[in-house]
């Protein structure tokens, strides 16, 4: 199985090279998640996880040792029809090369495939233990950054006493031991500090080799590959036919070598084509298996998500309108009219609690707000059809009579929301002057001046032509209440929208 990229010649292209150049890691990748997964169910293959490092480098290396003997070619190079090729350098004669050198390739000799065995299989094994030692060490730094050293809290509580003799005979052991232990010690701290320069230095010369080899200012992508002396070249067909042929004629010669009893020279050959095909099929057989995996964890976790998603029902219709009291003002069926003065609106406005539009002037004056003291408001009710009116928690007389006054009215309901001073203070002189009732919760009836009313939270209370639900709102105060009347509008709007005081 080979995948071909494009591009022109025998030089493979930046992005075949990085390709082939991450399929290791990415492999590797997907490898420890498989395995990580079907640890959950099998518990024996932690311990494969527990020897991460060591399990994949002995699978690159039969990976790889098959591949450099039969394609001269590493594992993830041979899946993209590439080969290595060694590189001679001889100088030839400067009137007939510019250049003053002249490349030669050929196949790769035994020493440069031992070689690339261990470019490819024993540096990245360091590597890895490295990278290791390097996160346990920066940790243990940071731990000590912040806790403190934790061997040196235990030293100072260690146990003192105890048999002389005993002591003396481990004194040796624990000297050794002691020893090794801090040059383990050392030695992890010298990698811990010198790993990021390390890598530091790696990844910077390997990034200008690839650089250089995008630029076609060098035929090595690799520094790894410059030290062989290897080229990596695209196979071509003919070359594809004759590694096949070669593979032949080598596999008949190791069976033709085999020896002894008939059943042992049958054992011997069903064993060679058995680690044959597992061999010849290992390279896509684990990216296939891989696939296969990944894709039935997504086809069952997609199906347990769709199990345990919840049912989602349709949303409930909407709630019915309220009803209109008999004796309240109805909507107009006409949407341009005003229900207060049943013409066509002027100038509208919206009663924001509500919804419903009306003209300006029409729910000026049927409800209105007055100033009090220097931050606070009473409102006052105004019903057109009976000309009951009514305030609203009116912390002063004075605002209240001036603007009755004005709109030659006539007081009949002092409204309290609750018994703060701010909100009753003028109860008892309107009340004398207008001789109207004071009407509030029955929490409050000891507190509330001139109280006449006591409604609590579910009473119904007739404003004028209005049916007025009664609800309490504990929060400000415990007897705050407020007042919805059966069309729709909000009669009383609590006077304060921030709980703060419980009294």
């Amino acid at each position: 199985m080979l995948f071909q990229v494009g591009g022109q010649g025998s030089r493979p292209t930046f992005f075949e090279m990085a390709a082939a150049q991450q399929l290791p890691s990415s492999l590797r990748a997907a490898l420890t998640y498989s395995l990580g997964v079907l640890a959950l169910r099998r518990p024996l293959l932690h311990k494969v996880l527990d020897y991460e490092d060591e399990f994949f480098a002995l699978l690159t290396l039969v990976l790889e040792t098959h591949s450099l003997r039969n394609t001269d070619a590493c594992f993830s190079e041979s899946l993209y029809g590439l080969r290595r090729r060694a590189v001679n350098m001889k100088l030839k004669n400067k009137v007939n090369s510019e250049a003053g050198e002249r490349i030669h390739q050929s196949s790769l000799e035994k020493h440069q495939k031992v070689l690339s065995v261990a470019f490819l299989v024993v540096l990245p094994y360091f590597k890895s233990k490295l990278y290791t030692i390097y996160n346990k060490e920066r940790e243990a730094a940071l731990q000590a950054t912040l806790w403190g050293h934790v061997g040196d809290r235990l030293n100072e509580n260690d146990y003192t006493g105890g048999d002389d003799h005993s002591s003396a005979s481990s004194n040796a052991s624990d000297v050794e031991g002691s020893a090794r232990a801090t040059m383990a010690k050392r030695i992890k701290k010298i990698i811990g500090v010198c790993y990021p320069w390390i890598h530091a230095g790696n990844e910077g010369l390997a990034f200008a080799y690839q650089l250089l080899y995008l630029l076609d200012a060098t035929g090595f992508y690799s520094p790894g590959l410059h030290a062989l002396g290897v080229h990596v070249c695209r196979a071509t067909g003919q070359e594809l036919m004759d590694t096949s042929s070669r593979i032949s004629r080598i596999r008949s010669r190791e069976r033709e070598r085999l020896r002894g009893p008939p059943w042992l020279k049958t054992l011997q050959g069903t064993l060679l084509s058995c680690s044959y095909a597992v061999l010849d099929y290992a390279q896509t057989g684990l990216i296939a298996a891989v696939f296969f995996f990944k894709m039935m964890e997504w086809w069952y976790q997609s199906a347990e998500e769709r199990m345990s998603a919840p049912t989602v029902y349709p949303p409930p219709p909407p709630p019915p309108p309220p009803k209109v009291a008999k004796e309240g003002i109805p909507l107009p069926a006409e949407k341009t009219i005003c229900p207060l003065c049943s013409q066509k609106r002027a100038n509208p406005s919206v009663i924001s609690v509500s919804g419903f539009v009306f003209c300006y002037t029409c729910v000026f004056k049927y409800v209105s707000q007055v100033p009090c003291l220097r931050d606070n408001y009473a409102y006052l009710l105004h019903d057109l059809n009976t000309g009951t009116v009514g305030v609203v928690d009116p912390s002063e007389a004075v605002p209240v009579i001036d603007a009755l006054s004005k709109k030659n009215l006539n007081l009949t309901y002092i409204l309290n929301t609750h018994h703060h001073y701010d909100h009753t203070g003028g109860n008892m002189e309107l009340k004398e002057r207008y001789g109207a009732k004071v009407i509030g919760s029955g929490v409050d009836i000891d507190r509330i001046p001139g109280i006449d009313i006591a409604l609590n939270d579910g009473d119904s209370w007739m404003f004028g032509g209005h049916e007025v639900l009664v609800i309490g709102t504990p929060g400000h105060t415990r007897g705050q209440d407020g007042g919805i009347s059966q069309s729709g509008s909000v009669v009383t709007a609590l006077g304060l929208n921030k709980p703060f005081s419980r009294s």
